[in-house]
């Protein structure tokens, strides 16, 4: 939860500043080269998992540390 709080609070800790503003910014955009489009996380054990499809049917593309719904 800290680390989800840093990236949301634009990169404050709760002990003070652990990113600046502008790498979190670039991190969250969607600034690929070339895009990543994110697809479906096939199981690799079918008797122990199922396919994984984050958002299915809506436009997602990747970032350099998350997934982003793009509608």
């Amino acid at each position: 939860m800290k680390s989800i709080r840093m990236w949301l609070n634009d990169g404050n800790g709760p002990r003070g500043r652990v990113l600046k503003s502008e790498t979190v910014e670039r991190v969250v955009k969607a600034a690929l080269v070339p895009p990543q489009k994110v697809a479906m996380l096939p199981a690799m054990i079918q008797s122990l998992s199922n396919d994984v499809e984050f958002w299915s049917g809506l436009k997602r593309d990747g970032s350099y540390t998350f997934m982003i719904n793009s509608e």
